[in-house]
């Protein structure tokens, strides 16, 4: 897929997804999901965009670091952190 493409398409999911999630109540979002270490689905969207943003470093110190090592990411610590349970979830989409 041609970068242009992936941007319309990104441009066309977000406010599909917003629209397809909006149906759920606080108690859906801040309730531990079954199976996600317990996480609430709240604590799954904050944990992604950590991942993008770590993920994200990663790629750019490989391309700039003669001797890369990948930065620790201590997940369970962001997402407590950040009390992505009690956030917002549309704020967070």
């Amino acid at each position: 897929m041609e970068f242009d493409a992936i941007s319309a398409h990104l441009c066309f999911l977000a406010p599909a997804l917003r629209q397809a999630l909006q149906p759920l109540t606080a108690a859906d979002w801040n309730t531990p999901y079954p199976g996600a270490s317990a996480w609430s689905r709240s604590e799954l969207l904050g944990h992604i965009i950590d991942s993008a943003i770590n993920n994200h470093q990663r790629f750019v110190r490989a391309l700039i670091e003669d001797e890369f090592s990948f930065p620790g990411y201590p997940q369970e610590e962001m997402v407590r952190a950040q009390s992505y349970r009690t956030a917002d979830p549309l704020t967070l989409l």
